[in-house]
């Protein structure tokens, strides 16, 4: 972390994208006040302080002077300029700076271990929609009143509080999730958690071979012919633990049936042999998360309201949310504070434009008052969206 005192508390933080705000020769070659870098650590920005409108960004940097002197002197840049900067901004170098943020934070957690020593490391792959106005996004139709994208999402799990994206592919609503899996299951250290849309009989027989460990949810309805039975748990609302062969390819399997507290069946098929069913079930207990960093995503850094909604403007907001997210836990794991990202964020909106002491004193400030708060509950997953009509878009990096 800068220790340079003059920089307000959100420019430390965007100095972790390490982005020089200066001309490239290459990608600026017509730019004459507004490059790419000083554009995207403008747009992160706006990400992480909720900016309502371009307007409000605009009015934002006339009005502070240690923004300026981070976007390397730019003093001010009307709101027409911004929007035409967001649908011009490179997809590749978004997703450049995605991936060199992910890198610190897979070199800050290296030695963690996974939920368990045993269990590992967790990649949940799920994805979120995003409605769009049907006036507006043309582009991204389903259906009459079905205007919307996808981001589809890879959350890797390295401890039981500890999460991080580490690829995204974007796609109009009409690409089901299956469609995409395969980009995501490259990884042969990590265990894959996928809920039912990814049920695809030959995605499985493929990470079997590739040596790609998964739990996946079945539908209840499918057709698997057992072949032994195991011995099931004394505790625990565990119905079968079974050998089992899936239509149409030669693989075998194992089947884990249990139910919730609240008499919900579940249904997983897994080739991790080595784990108990208690393991196993708590590993899919985790695919919870995703939806809850998606939840984050939307509630915290406004994706579900963009600022643009040309296909370019949207793809490139996609990676802004998920680079505004990687810098808060960059900066959790850096200072090593007790905080929630959520807690975290909310102090780097009250102290953005403060000293950087201030900052580290109100993280380091212990609560007057212990409370437990309210106890948690588990929701209910929301239900697959229908497949949608055509135009379908794809978009990947």
């Amino acid at each position: 972390m800068d220790n340079n005192t003059n920089l307000s508390v959100i420019c430390q933080c965007l100095q972790l994208l390490k982005v020089s705000p200066s001309r490239d020769c290459n990608l600026d070659y017509r730019a004459h006040k507004l490059f790419v870098g000083s554009s995207m650590l403008l747009f992160i920005e706006a990400q992480l302080q909720q900016r309502e409108s371009y307007a409000e960004m605009s009015e934002h940097l006339i009005a502070n002077e240690s923004f300026q002197r981070l976007l390397g002197g730019l003093n001010s840049i009307s709101a027409s300029q911004l929007s035409r900067k967001m649908r011009q901004l490179p997809l590749a170098n978004l997703h450049l700076l995605f991936m060199q943020v992910t890198e610190q934070i897979q070199q800050l957690t290296k030695d963690k271990r996974g939920i368990t020593p045993k269990i590992g490391k967790l990649k949940l792959i799920d994805s979120t929609q995003i409605t769009l106005p049907a006036i507006l996004s043309k582009w991204a139709y389903c259906s009459v009143s079905n205007h919307g994208v996808k981001m589809h999402t890879s959350l890797v799990v390295v401890d039981a509080k500890t999460m991080y994206p580490d690829k995204m592919i974007a796609s109009t609503r009409d690409i089901a999730d299956h469609e995409v899996v395969q980009s995501f299951t490259i990884d042969k250290d990590a265990t894959y958690v996928v809920d039912r849309g990814y049920q695809v009989y030959k995605h499985f027989q493929t990470w079997v071979t590739q040596g790609i460990k998964f739990v996946a949810r079945v539908k209840e309805n499918s057709q698997l012919t057992i072949v032994k039975e195991r011995g099931l748990p004394k505790l625990g609302n565990f119905r079968r633990d079974a050998d089992v062969t899936v239509p149409g390819q030669q693989i075998k399997l194992r089947l884990i049936e249990f139910q919730d507290n609240q008499g919900r069946l579940y249904r997983l098929v897994t080739n991790r042999w080595d784990l108990t069913a208690h393991q196993i079930a708590e590993v899919y207990r985790h695919r919870w998360q995703i939806e809850l960093f998606f939840k984050w995503i939307k509630q915290h850094i406004r994706l579900v309201k963009p600022h643009g909604y040309t296909a370019e403007a949207i793809w490139n907001q996609m990676y802004i949310a998920l680079i505004a997210y990687g810098l808060c836990l960059l900066l959790k794991l850096q200072l090593n504070c007790k905080q929630t990202i959520w807690q975290l964020l909310r102090l780097i909106r009250l102290y953005a434009d403060k000293s950087w002491a201030m900052l580290l004193e109100a993280i380091e400030r212990k609560p007057k008052r212990k409370s437990k708060g309210r106890p948690k509950r588990n929701g209910r997953p929301p239900k697959q969206a229908k497949k949608s009509m055509k135009p379908r878009i794809i978009v990947e990096i």
